[in-house]
């Protein structure tokens, strides 16, 4: 065994030593603490800003999300009332030539005749005396409307003589051109 001198001597060395060594573990141990402390109050800072930040650009894209779409909800209505006014425009349009072209196929013609209305009632669908003409010379001239068919004979008549009419000025401008004319 050890001699009582030398262990109170190493008694008092290894309590000093033990003590030391507690007291070093423990001022480890709350630095350590503490630095974790701090690292955890750095951390829960950084989230806070980084939160903060976010929620910031979150709302102006919110804002700037709102705003584009107040844009494209204005433009889709503006392009739907332009497109419904063209459509109204068109079938308006489309209507006014469907009119004028019945009115067109509806006319009737009418020829001045001497001869009574009377008389001449067998016209196809029916004609009526559309009104009187004044007395020139001693006679009467009256109004009298023509069958649909006789009408449609005449108009084609005419648009194929002004056909003719125009193919003819034509010619003769060929031939003044070219002093083919003696």
């Amino acid at each position: 065994m050890i001699p009582l001198p030398l262990a109170k001597f190493g008694m008092q060395y290894g309590i000093k030593i033990l003590a030391g060594l507690l007291s070093i573990g423990i001022v480890w141990g709350g630095y350590t603490y503490w630095k974790h402390e701090q690292q955890e109050i750095g951390e829960d800072k950084k989230n806070a800003e980084w939160l903060a930040y976010e929620a910031k650009v979150n709302a102006k894209s919110e804002a700037i999300i709102e705003l584009k779409q107040a844009e494209f909800e204005r433009d889709l209505k503006k392009y739907k009332e332009e497109r419904d006014n063209e459509l109204n425009q068109y079938h308006q349009y489309s209507q006014k030539l469907e009119r004028d072209l019945a009115d067109s196929r509806n006319k009737r013609l009418l020829v001045r005749t001497k001869a009574n209305n009377s008389v001449c009632t067998d016209t196809g669908k029916g004609s009526s005396e559309v009104s009187k003409g004044s007395s020139e010379g001693g006679s009467s001239s009256y109004w009298a409307e023509l069958a649909e068919a006789d009408s449609r004979t005449i108009q084609v008549t005419a648009i194929e003589a002004q056909k003719m009419a125009n193919i003819c000025a034509q010619a003769l401008g060929f031939i003044e051109r070219n002093n083919l004319a003696e």
